[in-house]
């Protein structure tokens, strides 16, 4: 990761004063050799609806979790790097999804347009910070700019950067429960 990303969390002080409880990288980075080039980043997590707001204990206190936990949601940059092509061929797509605790979202094998095509039970707001990429659907493709914005409901999709430039991505997911 070339980029240092930044994580400051406001909170309230025993007088209920607001002031910086957090200012630095995500408590959480994930780089794997599973799928070389990726960083994900966790920056907070809520854990109820609504949100609560009390206490200024770290949020994100586990290891990195693509999906946010049960009637909560999940904060997180990635960073996509310029697929190969050859790479992609021999991809273990498992341990890939593995190392962020989402494995069983991957669609089979047989059914995947991309090796990283999964679904999850979420309501994904992502935001192309920098670079470009493309988003792979069952059925077409979109190629997003930085600048534009993906509102992802629970369908079944991949990111493929087939560009020059790492493409950042931030996303806010939240839990919209098994169907």
């Amino acid at each position: 990761m070339k980029k240092k990303f930044r994580r400051v969390v406001t909170g309230n002080d025993e007088n209920g004063k607001s002031q910086v409880i957090f200012d630095g990288e995500p408590p959480v980075i994930l780089e794997t050799d599973a799928r070389p080039g990726h960083t994900m980043m966790g920056f907070w997590e809520t854990r109820s609806m609504p949100a609560n707001n009390e206490g200024n204990e770290e949020a994100y206190d586990h290891e990195y979790s693509l999906l946010p936990p049960k009637n909560g949601t999940h904060t997180g940059i990635i960073i996509f790097p310029p697929e190969d092509p050859e790479v992609l061929k021999k991809v273990d797509r498992r341990a890939a999804f593995g190392a962020m605790q989402a494995a069983e979202m991957l669609v089979p094998d047989e059914e995947a347009v991309h090796p990283y095509m999964h679904a999850t039970p979420t309501v994904d707001y992502i935001f192309v910070l920098s670079g470009e990429i493309s988003l792979i659907l069952e059925k077409e493709e979109v190629h997003l700019k930085a600048g534009d914005a993906v509102i992802q409901r629970g369908t079944v999709h991949a990111w493929s950067n087939r560009g020059t430039e790492p493409c950042a991505l931030i996303g806010v997911m939240i839990d919209a429960g098994l169907p």
